[in-house]
């Protein structure tokens, strides 16, 4: 199974992203909309990591370095999705959704396809096993080793563990397949984007004027579709008693952006959610900033 038996379900981990300011070329509009993903089309990744994920019980000191290296377990078709949206997409845009074992996950318009995984940081987290003095066969156990050691802080220990439920795989596949959406039902407004800055010698990120592309416009409404999952899952009462600062612990993959040095940005996307949160009627009661 993918999810640990201890993990806290309050730790409901979603990749969020955040956007800076930015001025919109004449010529460019942000689109921006909740699509509606079916549990079916969600869930089509979930046997294959599940297969990958028990394989990591029972493993000799020797399987594990195979085991730490991303390999692909599967390309599904998007065509095998269901919900209308997806269909729609697929007629115009058809991709492959490529499962990975292990991976970094990302919509890569250019060469048609969604690659998805388990977070690349069980890589490390299976290497630091080989190197426990007295490593644990059993996966669970192994990682509970690892989080024991006194230099991890309770707040990312509370982060690593959140990254292997399935609501986090499932949300990070709901982001990626929200890309996929609003580039192919827009006039393809991602790829252009991609384009043009390639034409331009440019970043990404420099072509959406912001400073890293976590803090880009297309990304805070890729990960809206995670807060508004999130927001149903823990009903409109408990969402009401979350603080802004209370989602950067309710989403532990948040920490990129605390992380960040750009100061400006980080207020940036706290005005930007907030905003988004309200024009989507999930701002919370103690959300404002």
């Amino acid at each position: 199974m993918l999810v640990l038996d201890e993990v806290d379900k309050l730790y409901l981990s979603v990749m969020l992203s955040e956007t800076n300011e930015f001025t919109l070329q004449e010529n460019e509009k942000l689109y921006e909309k909740l699509y509606d993903i079916n549990s079916h089309d969600i869930s089509i990744i979930l046997p294959y990591l599940r297969n990958f994920y028990d394989s990591l019980n029972d493993l000799n000191y020797f399987d594990i370095a195979s085991k730490a290296a991303p390999v692909l377990l599967q390309v599904i078709d998007s065509g095998e999705l269901t919900s209308q949206e997806c269909k729609s997409a697929h007629a115009l845009n058809p991709i492959d959704i490529r499962v990975y074992s292990i991976c970094q996950p990302l919509y890569a318009p250019q060469k048609g396809y969604i690659q998805v995984g388990l977070p690349s940081l069980l890589s490390s987290l299976l290497l630091e096993w080989v190197r426990l003095p007295n490593y644990n066969r059993n996966f669970k156990n192994s990682l509970e080793n690892i989080l024991d050691k006194n230099y991890i802080s309770d707040k990312d220990k509370a982060y690593i563990k959140s990254t292997f439920t399935e609501d986090f795989i499932l949300k990070t596949f709901y982001h990626e397949l929200s890309h996929w959406l609003s580039d192919t039902l827009h006039n393809r407004h991602i790829m252009k984007a991609i384009d043009k800055s390639n034409i331009n010698n440019k970043s990404l990120a420099q072509h959406y004027k912001t400073s890293n592309m976590i803090f880009s416009p297309i990304e805070v409404d890729a990960y809206m579709h995670g807060l508004y999952s999130t927001y149903k899952l823990l009903g409109k009462d408990k969402w009401n008693t979350l603080t802004l600062d209370d989602l950067f612990t309710v989403y532990p993959a948040l920490q990129s952006i605390e992380s960040n040095k750009n100061e400006k940005a980080i207020l940036n996307f706290k005005k930007a959610l907030i905003s988004r949160l309200s024009r989507e009627g999930i701002l919370g009661n103690n959300m404002r900033y």
